[in-house]
């Protein structure tokens, strides 16, 4: 395993959560704090509309949209690790969301991720912009 598998392992798992959360798989009050577990409490995210929120802002976020978007699949593509050592990691990928209503916007995004003593990954920071070309 290289030293940046862990990194998008945390990616890919917390996506799959998150796919969860948004469809309506899974949106028990559990469900929501072990998605969050994810997060760093210093977490910040720049929404797609340039808007910022920080941990407190995301968990109210995910509150609102649990199963906004039945039959949600997230598929990623174009993964690439910027730059990662054993404590950080910056990788970007393309997101496409497809749901029951059909095909929503794609997104390219850019997440920063930290890794404590123990050996945890957290998400800390992540950007995203909609794809319209």
């Amino acid at each position: 395993m290289s030293d940046h598998q862990v990194y998008l392992d945390t990616l890919e798992s917390s996506l799959v959560v998150i796919e969860r959360w948004l469809s309506g798989v899974d949106t028990a009050p559990e469900a929501l704090d072990a998605m969050l577990a994810a997060f760093s409490t210093d977490f910040t995210m720049i929404l797609t509309d340039g808007r910022e929120v920080d941990h407190d802002g995301t968990r109210a976020l995910f509150a609102r949209l649990a199963g906004a978007k039945p039959g949600l699949r997230i598929t990623l593509s174009d993964t690439r690790v910027l730059a990662a050592d054993a404590s950080h990691a910056t990788l970007t990928y393309l997101e496409a969301q497809h749901a029951a209503s059909g095909e929503l916007p794609a997104r390219r995004a850019t997440a920063v991720f930290e890794r404590d003593a123990a050996g945890v990954v957290r998400w800390t920071h992540l950007q995203e912009t909609f794809c319209t070309a």
